[in-house]
């Protein structure tokens, strides 16, 4: 796809659009490509089958464009929509995408140039809701609902925990995790914030730190600088490892307690997604700034946060999921939408993973997308 400008004069201004920038599954054995341009959007649709998939992109002429792997063949084939679809890193660090087949739980690991199949421990029946791992070429620990967590070697052996065999866990939901060493790491559940060390659990919930932590349904967790941000339907509880001491970030610096994510970005700014916008809360000096949707977003619960920051410890980008789809900030003005007419595979975004290459890949309610960041 070649845009130009319509005066013959400026060459320099021409841009080419390959087929996999564009967002379509590659050209059709099918054949027959057709294009449109009502207004300011280049509409470009490729007649396929199941053998030789097609596909459709809308693309705007400042727009940053999708491709999108939710419906190609087997070499670009994820599989496991549906309600337990899930996006979390995987092995060294790579994306991972999680679902079911029938009875059956599956991932697909996101490489660069590749999707790898990822076999799941048969002793649970259910994908993971969340994975993690300390650094490339270490051990990969997950959650799996609230059958238990397991830790998969570098050499692919899985060693399962049932929920069932620990008190504390039985019958809890184990949400995200965050792993910090081979033995060491902490979890968001519904019955608090737990700490795994060296093959032990710690428990911390309302009761047992004095209501020091705020709710015990934990949503999503940060461990920073020997500090643990725990967010909850009732605000933030802030444990100092070091000190062993609680304190909150309430209602006098957010608004909204109902806390669903947190980013820490560079000078110790903690980003906070809630059910009503978005907060930038510098934790040192500075002033506080709020995200609503007189600021671009175009819908309220910001359902997970995904920084891009440089090698030198600047902000790039501030990426947003939201049921509306994504949005896209440089962290101080205001923040543009993308969507499905961008080529989202579905309205809703789900969970954002920036990956070790620079994509950013996406769960949508309708498969997966890598925003190829121009």
């Amino acid at each position: 796809l070649l845009r130009r400008s319509p005066n013959p004069d400026e060459n320099q201004s021409n841009v080419l659009f390959s087929v996999e920038q564009i967002g379509l599954p590659g050209i059709s054995e099918v054949g027959r490509v057709s294009m449109a341009s009502p207004g300011i959007e280049v509409i470009v649709g490729v007649c396929g089958d199941m053998a030789s998939p097609g596909g459709l992109s809308v693309t705007g002429s400042r727009h940053l464009l999708i491709e999108t792997l939710s419906d190609q063949a087997t070499s670009g084939f994820l599989r496991g929509r549906g309600v337990d679809a899930a996006l979390m890193d995987g092995p060294d660090g790579q994306p991972m995408v999680v679902g079911r087949e029938g009875q059956r739980a599956i991932a697909d690991q996101l490489r660069p140039a590749s999707i790898v199949h990822l076999p799941l421990p048969v002793e649970f029946p259910n994908p993971p809701t969340d994975c993690g791992v300390s650094a490339p070429g270490n051990s990969l620990w997950c959650l799996f609902g609230t059958d238990g967590f397991a830790k998969r070697d570098i050499d692919g052996q899985w060693h399962t925990t049932a929920a069932a065999d620990l008190g504390l866990l039985d019958g809890a939901e184990l949400r995200k995790i965050q792993v910090l060493g081979e033995s060491l790491w902490w979890m968001a559940t519904d019955r608090g914030l737990f700490r795994f060390q060296g093959g032990g659990l710690i428990d911390f919930n309302v009761a047992r730190t004095g209501a020091g932590l705020p709710s015990d349904d934990v949503r999503t967790l940060l461990v920073h600088e020997n500090k643990v941000y725990a967010g909850t339907s009732n605000g933030i509880g802030v444990l100092d490892t070091v000190e062993n001491s609680w304190s909150q970030i309430g209602e006098d610096h957010v608004r909204n307690l109902s806390i669903r994510s947190l980013a820490m970005g560079p000078g110790n700014t903690l980003w906070i997604g809630t059910d009503l916008g978005l907060y930038k809360h510098p934790l040192a000096e500075g002033d506080a700034q709020f995200f609503g949707l007189a600021n671009g977003l175009i819908a309220p619960r910001i359902q997970d946060v995904e920084l891009d920051i440089t090698d030198a410890q600047e902000l790039r980008a501030v990426y947003i999921a939201t049921e509306g789809g994504i949005g896209r900030s440089d962290g101080i003005g205001d923040f543009e939408s993308i969507g499905f007419a961008q080529g989202l595979p579905g309205r809703a975004a789900k969970q954002i993973r920036l990956a070790p290459t620079g994509h950013v890949w996406v769960l949508s309610d309708h498969g997966i997308g890598r925003l190829n960041i121009q």
